[in-house]
């Protein structure tokens, strides 16, 4: 079993159900909306949304897939240099939504750079270009006064006790230093950060046939191989679903932009790339590395981070980990396929796959979770009568009769001689 594996028990965190397939209810029935104010079409490029759009609280951000405060950091970081006044007056209220300190430790290291640069005049500017009525403006901003104030009392009394507390200091140094490592891959890798980007509007527009996924393969195929032959010998033998093997391929900024763009692009490609995609991108907020907020996120966010702090009733809550849904795809459930290969069928694009009948051996019959991380509860012996399985035959690299291959939601992610205990190819890609 994977030791890396980020968690997976937080089923309650999990955002269900598909993206909005249309403009949600009245500003009445929803008093965190602003009425008149039309919400973003879910499948538009995020650089459609206005300035007033991005006015989301909590029960409007988590139906595009950005639940709580740090589903807000990963929302803010996919806006970029478009995120709106009103939308950091959105975020204040999820960041912060009383005035108690010690509740709002990691969201006021956070949180607090876009504190600083919320300006409540060019707020109500905002409304105004926006069309919004007298009246509505002027409940909207009494509510993002009140949040104001919440923000500030927080910030204050923190920042101040942070000059003579080490734990908070020791948060803020780590936030800064998510900020300029981002900053340095992004200045770095100015083009995979501007194709991310467009990949990740082609799959929210659910068109397979989207121009932003024009010449896609040829972009994001040759990098994902680069990195998958380079920690291809690191994956132990043990490794046996797509999650897990999944988790050696996004362990650093550049391996996650690099695998989450080939996944993206592979949306175009076949169907059974949804599955995958959704590995990458439907994950705790800390793992979405998008910027330098969720960037950050990962630095605190992680088990055993425990600044120690002056104040002895002062602890970091298990925060960080809410799983977002970047581009409504889903993780998807089902257990893996493992089996000897018999015969290969193409067909168009798609190659099925004959088993061989016998015995799988010591495979996982059970799964358990135990302390919010997915075990095996039993392993054993099971006849191998898998029926067969078809996968595209773009991903299908070094599948041949007599060898070895774990399917998982129609994907090929791993082909190996089992007698040599050898890996042959992993996510489609033939290792050399």
């Amino acid at each position: 079993m994977n030791p890396r594996r980020l968690l997976t028990g937080l089923s309650t965190l999990l955002v269900s159900g598909a993206l909005l397939t249309s403009t949600h209810g009245s500003a009445a029935a929803d008093p965190d909306y602003i009425q008149g104010v039309k919400l973003p079409d879910p499948r538009a490029p995020l650089a459609s949304w206005t300035a007033a759009q991005q006015y989301m609280p909590d029960e409007v951000s988590r139906r595009y897939g950005f639940p709580s405060w740090d589903g807000w950091m990963v929302l803010a970081d996919e806006l970029g240099d478009r995120l709106s006044q009103l939308g950091r007056a959105a975020m204040m209220r999820e960041c912060f939504g009383t005035n108690d300190a010690s509740t709002y430790l990691m969201p006021w290291a956070m949180c607090r750079s876009d504190f600083a640069a919320l300006d409540l005049a060019k707020v109500e500017a905002e409304l105004v270009a926006a069309g919004v009525a007298a009246d509505e403006r002027a409940s909207t901003m009494a509510r993002i006064k009140q949040d104001y104030a919440n923000a500030k009392a927080v910030v204050d009394r923190l920042d101040e006790e942070a000059k003579r507390d080490p734990g908070l200091q020791k948060l803020l140094n780590d936030v800064e230093a998510g900020k300029k490592e981002w900053a340095a891959y992004a200045a770095g890798h100015a083009s995979e950060v501007a194709l991310f980007a467009k990949l990740r509007d082609a799959v929210r527009s659910g068109k397979r046939n989207d121009p932003g996924f024009d010449g896609c393969d040829a972009l994001t195929r040759p990098p994902f191989e680069k990195l998958v032959r380079a920690v291809a010998k690191k994956i132990p033998w043990e490794t046996e679903t797509l999650e897990d093997y999944m988790s050696y391929v996004t362990t650093t900024t550049e391996a996650y932009v690099t695998t989450a763009a080939w996944a993206a692009c592979g949306y175009s490609i076949h169907p059974s790339m949804d599955r995958v995609l959704g590995q990458v991108v439907t994950v705790p907020a800390m793992s979405a590395h998008l910027g330098w907020r969720s960037l950050a996120l990962s630095k605190i966010a992680v088990d055993g981070y425990k600044p120690r702090f002056a104040d002895a009733s002062y602890y970091l809550r298990d925060e960080g980990k809410t799983y977002v849904r970047l581009l409504g795809v889903d993780k998807g459930n089902g257990n893996p396929t493992f089996g000897e290969v018999k015969k290969l069928t193409k067909q168009d694009d798609e190659t099925t796959i004959s088993f061989k009948t016998g015995v799988a051996a010591d495979v996982c019959l059970r799964w358990e979770t135990r302390y919010g991380e997915k075990q095996c509860a039993e392993r054993g012996d099971v006849p191998d009568e898998s029926s067969p399985e078809t996968v595209p035959t773009a991903y299908a690299a070094g599948l041949k009769p007599n060898l070895s291959v774990m399917v998982q939601g129609r994907f090929p992610v791993v082909v190996y001689n089992k007698a040599k205990k050898k890996v042959l190819a992993l996510f489609g890609v033939a290792l050399k």
